[in-house]
């Protein structure tokens, strides 16, 4: 049983594909069955970028396009075998399916269902809590079923940490809120993620939650530009505005209502308990995860060479280069 709710639905056109279908070895495993074999997959051609953008408008309450934020989504790699319940090799339609999505051309409108990640990693001796940024994997993609009107809804629950004012570049609030909440994915392990309240209902969620509350919130995926905006020239004469704009867009996770809190009888609630044991559990996960990429790290170091033809210096008279 799924102790959070945590799901996320987009309709949008594609904006661009970050996939590739490559030819490698692979290990495939199911109920404790394991074999490895030799096949095609896709996964990502950049690690960074998401798998996938979608283009997402934005509306008035009049139902105008006010403006498209564009959202990134993730795959796993998806292989094209797969076990079966008997342990035998077999066609995964999964990538069939992906491999249709990758054959659509750009503004092609789409579906996506998925659900919130944790996206925390270790890296040089630390571990890297990536809660601020959002990460959304895709289980479902389709060109069927796609609703007239864009949208990226989703809805969680899970139990509150922390709930603190907004603060911006110049020390001043936002008046919106930046809310620590915890989920647990389908093993059982918490992992953050950061919601914001904007300031319309700030007032009002401060006056309803507090930091160890279980909730369900009702959220929309939104882009946010961040650092300098676009401005009106000083020169004297103009045709119409620059349409260059700097800094950068940032994925956010906004709260925009709730449903009614779950009880201590609810299968969704979280007791004390179960955080402060689930917590501890990460603290023990997030020291393995560090262990591990130090042990790597060294293992790539004392195997690195300067050159792997041999040790002597080129006889070169830099003076001869012609360049």
């Amino acid at each position: 049983m799924e102790k959070s709710i945590n799901r996320v639905q987009f309709h949008g056109a594609i904006n661009e594909f970050n996939l590739q279908v490559e030819e490698r070895e692979v290990e495939l495993k199911r109920d404790g069955n394991t074999k490895k074999i030799k096949c095609k997959t896709i996964n990502k051609i950049k690690f960074t970028n998401p798998s996938m953008t979608l283009d997402v408008n934005k509306y008035d309450e009049e139902g105008n396009v006010i403006k498209t934020d564009t959202i990134g989504v993730n795959y796993f790699p998806v292989h094209e075998k797969m076990l079966d319940e008997n342990g035998n090799v077999t066609d995964n339609p999964q990538f069939k399916a992906l491999q249709t999505i990758m054959g659509y051309e750009k503004g092609t409108r789409v579906r996506v269902d998925g659900n919130f990640a944790d996206n925390s990693y270790a890296k040089d001796g630390e571990y890297k809590e990536n809660a601020p940024f959002v990460t959304v994997n895709a289980y479902v993609s389709s060109s069927s079923k796609v609703s007239e009107k864009d949208s990226s809804d989703g809805q969680i629950s899970g139990i509150i940490r922390n709930i603190r004012r907004e603060i911006n570049s110049n020390e001043e609030e936002t008046g919106r809120l930046k809310v620590e909440f915890y989920m647990f994915d389908k093993n059982m392990a918490a992992f953050p993620i950061e919601l914001t309240v904007e300031s319309d209902i700030a007032d009002v969620f401060e006056d309803t939650y507090e930091a160890g509350d279980n909730a369900i919130f009702n959220v929309e995926v939104v882009s946010r530009q961040v650092g300098a905006v676009k401005k009106r020239g000083g020169g004297s004469f103009a045709r119409r505005e620059s349409n260059m704009v700097s800094g950068f867009n940032v994925m956010e996770i906004s709260v925009f209502s709730d449903e009614a809190q779950p009880e201590e009888e609810n299968e969704l609630f979280i007791s004390v308990d179960d955080i402060s044991k689930a917590l501890k559990e990460r603290e023990i996960m997030k020291e393995a995860k560090i262990k591990e990429s130090k042990e790597k790290e060294k293992k790539q170091s004392n195997n690195s060479k300067s050159g792997g033809l041999g040790n002597r210096k080129p006889n070169i008279d830099s003076n001869d280069s012609p360049f």
